[in-house]
């Protein structure tokens, strides 16, 4: 089972009731300023701009047809601005630090291209430039998804967090790359991904 390979991965017991066909929705948040310019933004705290609101305000419909009755959400600005405006002031929102952007450390603001993606090698684990490590932000991210079965099994759940914290998220359902690097994922801003728990 594609589960039981995360639990390889993170070398830990997972010992929820069975669930079947519990669904999740990821959401990045809408565009920054920061984005168009690929600038990492990592924890720095940037707002959205207006193509970014608009962006949200487009999937107010789409947030309804998927009947969302419970939003997680990371409570840097952009995300919590996307939450609000996506929740349509209808379905609850709860910030939860685990859904937080990486830190980029040495390489927030600067531009993307200066970053490395050995950061993402599991197995390596670099720990330079104040970048917060692969295995720390995997740990704090599938602890925190380990939780919805146990806890939200029967809401019907957005998470809406960051591009770093997306592929994080993905690799809990779908796994490493056979050299060990969490997988980069298609996921622009405001793009709604789907993911399903077998348990």
């Amino acid at each position: 089972l594609r589960r039981q390979r995360q639990m390889c991965i993170r070398d830990r017991c997972y010992n929820s009731p069975q669930v079947i066909n519990l669904k999740i929705y990821v959401m990045r948040h809408g565009q920054t300023n920061w984005n168009i310019n690929k600038i990492l933004q990592g924890q720095t705290n940037i707002d959205l701009n207006e193509t970014g609101i608009n962006q949200a305000k487009a999937k107010i419909e789409e947030i309804k047809n998927l009947d969302i009755n419970l939003i997680f959400c990371s409570p840097l600005n952009r995300a919590a601005q996307t939450a609000k405006i996506v929740s349509n002031r209808k379905i609850p929102i709860i910030y939860n630090d685990s859904l937080t952007e990486r830190c980029f450390g040495d390489f927030e603001g600067k531009k993307s291209l200066e970053y490395s993606n050995e950061y993402y090698n599991y197995n390596a684990n670099l720990q330079t430039n104040n970048v917060e490590p692969i295995q720390d932000l995997c740990n704090r991210v599938y602890s925190f998804l380990d939780e919805i079965p146990r806890t939200y099994k029967d809401k019907k759940i957005l998470l809406v967090t960051h591009g770093a914290t997306a592929r994080v998220i993905n690799s809990y359902f779908n796994g490493l790359s056979d050299n060990g690097y969490i997988e980069r994922i298609p996921i622009d801003n405001c793009t709604i991904k789907e993911f399903e728990y077998s348990i």
